[in-house]
């Protein structure tokens, strides 16, 4: 009787593990699904495959609507030539651009599918990017393939790192395209570089707007270094003073540039000195979008 008692508990324990080795085994396999999948947000390359939990919880679980994904593009400055090669064919496969209200009608010309502008004014911003989520979400689900179009790169200043997680909060999985950010290339079109030996070497790239309209964070003076603020022509006066101040630093004759639409047919370029700049956009008139460059490399390249 206990000879048959072992027997039947050895079947039973064999069993057991016979399930839950069968149940690896479908682990190991969902796992290979996932990490060989393409088009996903980051390249396997990049995942740390030793931990697992963190593998799934990158990615949004395998239902019907995250087979789906929603495109975010980057427009550059506003010249088409400027596009990256994958921003423009992505452009012409959309079905849906939800784009933002400063994109250029040059680039809006090369979509092929329906187009959407966000209306994105003063004193509606929060309003107008929920309806810009409602615009992609309900085209995503709907199957159709839907290109999310920022200025610059969605990247920098962008709030593309929030629209990506508002995006896999809804199960869908996001493919990058980036785009040429405007606080490079706006001052190289302006004929002002970043960075020159002997003049700047290095350089720093910030917000003149807050969260929610809060107070930027400036950045401080910093001998042989070059700022450049975006999104700041609007509160010129302010900033103008702000870096003045002892708690920032910057000296009242530094050379102050500002490049308005760049790369466009009516592109601008203003150069004056941090103390006359508020004076000198109120007189002509400065308006977004534009690029402010402050240091000694915005008069380098002037010929004496």
């Amino acid at each position: 009787m206990l000879e048959i008692l072992i027997g039947a508990v050895a079947f039973a324990s064999f069993g057991f593990l016979l399930v839950v080795v069968r149940q690896q085994q479908r682990r190991l396999l969902d796992l290979q699904a996932r990490v060989t999948t393409p088009n996903l947000s980051r390249s396997s390359s990049q995942t740390n495959l030793g931990d697992v939990d963190s593998l799934f919880q990158f990615h949004a679980p395998l239902t019907d609507s995250s087979l789906r994904s929603i495109t975010l593009v980057g427009a550059g400055l506003g010249d088409p030539d400027l596009l990256t090669v994958g921003a423009l064919k992505a452009l012409q496969a959309a079905d849906v651009v939800v784009a933002d209200r400063l994109i250029t009608p040059a680039i809006l010309e090369l979509c092929q599918g329906r187009v959407y502008v966000a209306k994105k004014f003063c004193g509606r911003a929060n309003q107008a990017q929920e309806e810009i989520y409602d615009e992609c979400i309900t085209a995503a689900k709907q199957g159709l393939k839907v290109v999310r179009l920022k200025g610059g790169d969605p990247f920098v200043f962008g709030r593309g790192g929030e629209e990506v997680k508002r995006f896999r909060q809804h199960g869908f999985d996001v493919t990058l395209i980036p785009g040429i950010s405007s606080s490079i290339a706006g001052p190289a079109c302006g004929g002002i570089p970043l960075t020159v030996r002997g003049v700047a070497d290095s350089f720093v790239v910030a917000t003149a707007h807050g969260k929610n309209d809060t107070e930027a964070r400036l950045p401080v003076f910093v001998p042989h270094r070059t700022v450049v603020l975006l999104m700041g022509v609007s509160q010129l006066p302010q900033l103008a003073r702000k870096l003045s101040n002892p708690k920032h630093g910057f000296p009242g004759d530094i050379p102050v540039g500002i490049v308005e639409r760049a790369s466009r047919a009516d592109q601008r370029v203003t150069k004056t000195h941090l103390d006359q700049v508020a004076m000198v956009a109120k007189a002509k008139g400065i308006a977004a979008p534009a690029v402010i460059i402050i240091g000694d490399v915005v008069t380098c390249l002037d010929e004496d």
